[in-house]
């Protein structure tokens, strides 16, 4: 706690504000980089930490209503299990999506990664379920039971695993260069 409380002070010196926004039931976080351009020249600040931000946020046991999680650059991932009762959509600019923890979800699983790695290592229970990264490996092992999935990567491999028959499902997967190990 002490180290997450020092590395927060000394981001808010260098200019970067976290805020914490509760409207109509719903919580929005945002970490805001206020500083120059010329700040984030160099390879280590003077006291010799990098200037890498994280964020990590735990919700209570609970099922919500939906969840939305998006970042520019860095990681999203979900470790322990999460129960959503309408839509989950994840979205990564520069990073990888890590599913570590059962999820299910009433509505649709959306995970889109323009760069990066999108990793389903737990079940995955939803409506309907899309898989997109634009560079980057799609890597399914946890099993989804959904009834449509639809994968697709520009550049990158695809491993998918699915509960059930292949005969009960609706897929769709499209990789532009790269590889997949589900049957045509």
């Amino acid at each position: 706690l002490w180290g997450t409380m020092h590395t927060r002070k000394w981001m808010e010196k260098l200019g970067v504000k976290t805020h914490y926004v509760t409207k109509d039931g719903t919580l929005k976080i945002e970490m805001i980089d206020e500083r120059k351009w010329t700040d984030h020249i160099g390879i280590y600040n003077v006291f010799g930490q990098s200037e890498n931000m994280e964020m990590t946020v735990y919700l209570p046991a609970a099922e919500y209503a939906s969840l939305q999680v998006r970042t520019d650059t860095g990681d999203i991932s979900i470790e322990k299990p999460l129960t959503v009762g309408g839509n989950i959509a994840t979205e990564v600019n520069t990073g990888r999506i890590s599913i570590e923890g059962e999820v299910t979800c009433a509505g649709m699983f959306d995970a889109e990664s323009n760069t990066g790695k999108i990793l389903i290592k737990a079940p995955l229970s939803a409506e309907d379920v899309v898989v997109d990264a634009d560079t980057g490996d799609v890597e399914c092992f946890g099993g989804i039971l959904a009834n449509s999935v639809k994968v697709v990567t520009d550049t990158g491999n695809v491993k998918l695993s699915l509960k059930g028959r292949k005969e009960e499902y609706s897929y769709t997967y499209e990789v532009d260069t790269g590889k997949s190990n589900v049957p045509s």
